[in-house]
């Protein structure tokens, strides 16, 4: 457990924020308010209903090959993208943290055959933000789009942008 002790950008009383631990996600607990502020905030909010929601849309844009190949050169592009910033901070004399940061999914485990491996994962192409799934020993593909989809109204409102 991590307690810090920090001043709140509104009312600027010094308190207490848990960074870490049983607590941590409560939800006046914040790294910019303190308890009461982010209380009234929460409240505030409350009023207003959420607008927009995020909605997986089972799709059928790529066979499980294209996504397959298409999978494999964004990793290759990665690594290439990696290594030229690395030459870039050299060059500058600017220091370089020499790590890849990828998001990890968890994949899923075939009990009768061990070798069946699931891979799982999110790819941007052009300007829609694709999940997929797949199998190495079976042809069970899913390709899902991630949307936008109007809360009251349930319209789709095109791709979802973070």
């Amino acid at each position: 457990m991590v307690i810090e002790q920090k001043r709140c950008s509104h009312c600027k009383v010094k308190y207490l924020y848990q960074a870490s631990g049983d607590g941590c996600h409560d939800i006046t607990n914040d790294e910019k308010y303190c308890h009461n502020c982010k209380d009234t905030i929460n409240k505030a909010l409350n009023k207003i209903p959420i607008m927009r929601e995020m909605s997986f849309i089972k799709c059928e844009d790529f066979t499980k090959k294209q996504m397959q190949e298409m999978v494999e050169i964004d990793k290759e592009a990665q690594i290439i993208m990696h290594e030229k910033k690395k030459q870039l901070a050299l060059e500058q004399g600017r220091p370089f943290i020499d790590l890849m940061f990828t998001r990890v999914f968890p994949a899923m485990f075939d009990w009768n055959d061990g070798d069946n491996k699931n891979t799982t994962g999110e790819l941007r192409i052009v300007d829609t933000l694709y999940s997929y799934s797949w199998w190495s020993k079976t042809d069970k593909f899913e390709l899902y789009k991630i949307m936008e989809i109007d809360s009251q109204t349930k319209e789709n409102l095109g791709n979802w942008f973070d």
